[in-house]
């Protein structure tokens, strides 16, 4: 199936009036805004009907939506707008418009699920951005809610061999096979040395869920492996 996307913004304030015109024809679509030098921190996503997508401010001048530094992605469903964004390298947007809330239905499911790797990804690069300016920081500290939103998080998992698992910790009998070092606490289950097991070439590329391509490994080996 062919996407369904239009980009406003390529031809500067030439495409200002295209682009309220597709927001009157299409007052059920969706609005992806973007820098025109694409950042992919900054891909929020609004409905076609929001004000702050559709009203000049006061204080903005005229071809202000697709005239300067930004571009307009307009479709009538949000597939669309996320085919646009893994096309340019990025996996989802960056956030949901406060005022129009262009959350709903997504292809069955709710827009509050995630995919696991970018749920991950997306909260790495939100910490990164919340090191980078401490007194920002501080000050959403001061007015941030304390009780987390749940959302649901969905993901593949590969269907493991479990005598792999036995046979790679028997194997290490109680000690990680990358530092040597003994396990840093049992299993409150069965008092067994807590091993984690860690492949030496990745399932997702490829690897073999086999006793030699296996490692019982610490939880801090296991962790410098995949991301030190």
């Amino acid at each position: 199936m062919l996407n369904s996307y239009t980009v406003f913004g390529l031809q500067r304030e030439t495409d200002e009036p295209l682009y309220l015109q597709w927001l009157n024809e299409h007052p059920t679509g969706y609005v992806l805004n973007s820098l025109r030098k694409i950042n992919l921190d900054y891909l929020p996503l609004h409905r076609a009907s929001c004000r702050a997508i559709s009203h000049y401010k006061k204080s903005a001048r005229q071809h202000s939506f697709t005239g300067k530094a930004y571009l307009k992605i307009c479709a009538e469903n949000k597939r669309d707008l996320l085919n646009w964004i893994r096309e340019h390298g990025g996996e989802d947007f960056s956030d949901y418009c406060s005022k129009c809330k262009p959350y709903g239905s997504f292809d069955g499911l709710s827009d509050h699920y995630y995919d696991l790797n970018v749920y991950a990804t997306r909260l790495e690069a939100a910490v990164n951005i919340a090191r980078s300016n401490a007194d920002a920081r501080r000050e959403r500290l001061k007015i941030a809610k304390k009780q987390p939103e749940k959302v649901a998080v969905l993901t593949m998992v590969f269907n493991r061999n479990p005598d792999v698992i036995a046979e790679v910790r028997e194997r290490a009998n109680g000690h990680c096979e990358r530092c040597k070092a003994a396990a840093p606490f049992v299993r409150r289950s069965d008092n067994t040395p807590f091993l984690e097991v860690h492949h030496r070439i990745p399932l997702a590329q490829g690897g073999e869920d086999s006793v030699e391509n296996a490692l019982a490994v610490c939880p801090n080996c296991h962790r410098q492996a995949h991301f030190g």
